[in-house]
């Protein structure tokens, strides 16, 4: 379908991960000969993990939103035999998205695409800024107040190859927090602290969960994170904490803790 319909136009393929899944888009794309926005065997783009986390957000409507407007892609091709095949994929149609194709195992989308607009896919408007123009400044502890409500009361890490857990975060502070940017650097995203479930000391586990737009106040967004649980089996508390990368601020939030079982298989 892409051979005879995409029209020379970007592509995104999801899940978007490095060296094994990238090799076989690359490999597959010799079918069709489009542009890859997932990046070439071993080059990783340097909008990777902006790209990723719009892709770990999808189909929820801030990342579609994120995605379409950063004008990267028209073409969307979602592999539904992955962890992250049971999402409702359908609330892409109500963001813009169309269906073009469909197959046992994959969905094509066709997003709104400007052909005569370049990417925003790079910092334009300068470092201090996301790109879509909020500023990053150092921020307090106040400035990250929010509403945090996990999704699921426990999960279970079978595999310990990163499982997808949403929260719904809602912004109470007086400050638009930055998120949709190339670099890391003082954007407020998510990490988490666990703990052996009677036990008091934790620790922070590793990797940050950009969030999917610029979330002004008064604005919610619902961040699906990956979570690389403890490599001990066992039952732990995983409690969510606000952050803003590079900088000692952080708050996090007891009441959203959630139920981790990690599985001795």
């Amino acid at each position: 379908w892409l051979a005879d319909h995409g029209e020379g136009d970007p592509l995104l393929e999801w899940p978007m991960r490095f060296a094994d899944l990238t090799t076989r888009y690359m490999y597959l794309s010799t079918l069709h000969w489009l542009p890859l926005v997932n990046g070439y065997s071993g080059y990783k783009p340097p909008f990777a993990e902006l790209m990723n986390s719009l892709g770990n957000g999808l189909p929820e409507p801030e990342a579609v939103r994120s995605l379409i407007k950063l004008n990267a892609t028209r073409w969307l091709l979602i592999h539904l035999k992955t962890s992250y095949g049971l999402r409702p994929w359908g609330q892409l149609s109500q963001e813009g998205a169309r269906l073009v194709a469909e197959g046992e195992d994959f969905q094509l989308y066709e997003l709104p695409y400007r052909r005569d607009q370049p990417p925003v896919l790079l910092d334009g408007k300068g470092p201090d800024v996301s790109i879509f123009g909020v500023e990053r400044k150092p921020l307090t502890s106040c400035d990250l107040q929010a509403e945090v409500t996990p999704l699921r009361k426990s999960v279970f890490d079978r595999h310990r190859m990163g499982l997808p857990v949403p929260w719904r975060i809602r912004n109470l502070s007086s400050v638009t927090w930055p998120g949709v940017a190339v670099t890391e650097t003082d954007l407020v995203g998510v990490v988490f602290r666990v703990r052996e479930v009677g036990k008091l000391d934790y620790q922070v586990l590793p990797g940050f969960n950009r969030l999917t737009t610029d979330l002004a106040p008064g604005q919610a967004t619902t961040v699906w994170s990956i979570i690389r649980g403890p490599t001990k089996p066992g039952s732990y508390e995983l409690i969510p904490c606000l952050t803003q990368a590079g900088r000692d601020v952080t708050r996090c939030f007891d009441a959203a803790t959630i139920d981790l079982h990690v599985s001795g298989q």
